[in-house]
């Protein structure tokens, strides 16, 4: 950091101010920053090495040597980016109309024509008197910082429309018990608002419902995980089977701050048995902005100069006036010998630095710094150095928990039964989840990318409405469930795929395209054929046939009749037995004891003859072959 204190009376004023110029440029322009200063006007006069350099300026340019050319206050302004130019003349003109310092961030364009974000802070340098002298300016470089703000405000759009695909349902829950977040799936499924899951197990099943708070208050409780299997209700009324798991997040000091739990709809699972392997999402925590300490040193006298803010990032008491020791002993065991030598050569003068290491903080906490040094030549024979600490540990965390996130969901992706993809604007596939599984289907998922699904289905001439109607909703923005479709695998044959999909948006709401899910469905479609098939041709049998076909069940009562059973209102019998209506129950009643014994012990019979009404009122004589079959 740099003070400069000027004391200088009206007759020595134009004699000192060259030197005081000159003193000015020289460290302006070994500071490792943009700087600058102004006149009193505002006009831009000088610019150091580094911001000359930048902006492409020519070797004898006047800003290179300070020469006040009677410029206008706002002559820097056109060297912005245009949409910043007006805001920037304002911040300047109140500058320049108040006198008092101001910070203010825009884009300059560079030497060779692209624009970088910069942010800047004026100074008034005064006289003793309270003459103003000159605007002094700083400038850092802030285009990274810009853009990370920005990819984080993509990564928690992404995010939040990842965990609204998720084919689950997704909840937080604070530790006093309180919900505190629900992803889509949840409000989708349950056709209640957020405010009305405040009492969060008004939709589990009444059978479930103790069983679930007692196993949550207890993870509540122990700090435990939370694992169940609960009926919940969705907006039809219906109640399906979910796997309920929770998880607490603790802070460092192992406090549970929040529960994240994933329920999972696995109905078809507990129906027929089958495992539903479904996997939890995955919340990124938000990245916390860096502070930055300026520091100046002077090796042969041990001298340290330091901002403030190096107390918060060494985490020493103000009082404790900083050392290159106490600094050494923050440094990470595993990096001191490094910064060691490090040091050593920057004490000779040898190089300048630009090294990045860690701290261990006194209760074991470890962060990441960046360091960047610079020498300049104070006197004859002394050496100075200047530089700048960054605090990069959020950005170290946030990168480390992104790659773990990053990781999960890949390892998700492989291990689902279902597959992913995402579709562009014009509803083309730009990513398919490709492993083993899909290609011993026959699907690849390479040759699908830059297609639509109704440019390799093979269904869509002969069933337009149903695509007429699925595009309709693409273009409309809805998000669409299980879409079935046909399609030709490499080797030729029919495979059938159900998808689902959401539509995603950016940061700024512009339309992406979609993301979703797909499964191969062909064994269920072929299934449901051949039941069909199988059903047709016995209808085709039973009203051909001159017999007629019939079942009863374990009470005897007709459960099935075709229609030319008893000659006609065969429908009339469903539900009653064959001897309420028989004729000789009472002339022949060995011949019905017989037939009921046989009945009682599940055997077969063949040409059980006897006489009833028909359904038009006549007598008829019945011949029944049977065989009994149990469900």
């Amino acid at each position: 950091m740099v003070w400069l204190s000027v004391d200088i009376d009206e007759g020595k004023k134009a004699e000192e101010r060259p030197r005081l110029v000159a003193q000015l440029q020289a460290i302006l322009n070994v500071l490792p920053a943009y700087t600058w200063y102004a006149a009193p006007s505002g006009a831009l006069t000088f610019v150091n090495k580094r911001t000359a350099d930048y902006l492409g300026l020519p070797k004898d340019h006047p800003l290179r040597f300070g020469i006040d050319v009677g410029a206008q206050w706002d002559n820097w302004v056109p060297l912005l980016h245009p949409d910043d130019q007006e805001e920037s003349r304002k911040y300047w003109s109140n500058c320049l109309r108040t006198g008092e310092a101001v910070e203010h961030s825009y884009r300059v364009r560079s030497a060779q024509g692209d624009y970088r974000w910069f942010l800047t802070r004026s100074e008034p340098l005064r006289a003793s008197d309270g003459t103003l002298l000159l605007w002094i300016g700083a400038t850092l470089d802030i285009e990274e910082l810009k853009r990370a703000e920005q990819a984080l405000r993509e990564s928690e759009s992404n995010l939040r429309q990842d965990i609204d695909t998720v084919p689950g349902l997704l909840w937080s829950i604070g530790p006093d018990g309180e919900l505190t977040q629900i992803n889509q799936g949840v409000l989708d499924y349950s056709g209640m608002r957020f405010e009305d899951h405040l009492g969060y197990y008004k939709f589990h099943h009444p059978d479930d419902l103790s069983d679930a708070l007692n196993a949550f208050s207890h993870a509540m409780q122990t700090g435990t995980s939370y694992q169940a299997l609960s009926r919940l209700r969705r907006a039809n009324g219906e109640y399906r089977w979910h796997q309920v798991r929770a998880q607490p997040l603790r802070d460092r000091e192992g406090r549970i701050v929040q529960w994240y739990g994933l329920s999972v709809d696995i109905e078809e699972r507990k129906q027929a048995e089958d495992r539903l392997r479904r996997s939890e999402a995955y919340l990124a925590e938000a990245q916390r902005l860096s502070h930055t300490v300026s520091f100046g040193w002077t090796p042969s006298t041990g001298e340290l100069h330091r901002s403030d803010e190096t107390f918060r990032i060494l985490e020493y008491d103000p009082s404790i006036k900083p050392t290159i020791e106490r600094v050494l002993q923050r440094i990470h065991p595993d990096d001191r010998a490094m910064m060691r030598q490090f040091l050593d050569e920057t004490s000779r003068g040898e190089k300048d630095f630009d090294v990045a290491h860690r701290l261990l903080m006194p209760d074991g906490s470890v962060k990441h710094v960046q360091v960047v040094a610079r020498a300049i030549d104070n006197e004859p024979g002394e050496i100075e150095f200047v530089g700048a600490v960054m605090d990069v540990t959020a950005a170290k965390e946030a990168d480390q928990a992104l790659r773990e996130s990053e990781q999960r969901f890949r390892d998700y992706a492989h291990t689902a039964s279902d597959w992913y993809w995402e579709t562009d604007r014009d509803h083309k596939f730009t990513r398919v989840t490709d492993y083993d599984r899909l290609r011993d289907l026959g699907f690849q998922p390479v040759s699908r990318i830059g297609l639509t699904r109704w440019d390799y289905a093979t269904d869509v001439e002969s069933e337009p409405e149903k695509w007429e109607l699925h595009r309709s909703m693409l273009e409309a923005r809805q998000p669409f469930r299980d879409f079935v479709y046909p399609a030709a695998r490499s080797d030729g044959s029919l495979v059938f795929y159900k998808t689902s999909g959401k539509p995603i948006y950016d940061a700024k709401g512009a339309f992406l395209g979609y993301r979703g899910t797909g499964a191969d469905v062909t064994a269920t479609v072929r299934a449901e054929a051949a039941l069909q098939e199988s059903q047709a041709k016995f209808r085709d049998y039973a009203e051909s046939a001159s017999d007629w076909l019939w079942e009863i069940g374990p009470d005897y009562k007709f459960t099935l009749l075709t229609e030319n059973a008893f000659g006609s209102n065969a429908a009339d019998r469903i539900g009653t037995v064959c001897w309420d209506d028989a004729l000789d129950l009472a002339t022949e009643p060995e011949k019905w004891r017989l037939l009921w014994a046989t009945l009682d012990s599940r055997k077969p019979f063949r040409d059980f003859v006897y006489c009833s009404m028909g359904g038009g009122g006549s007598p008829m004589y019945h011949a029944y072959p049977v065989n009994a079959f149990t469900l």
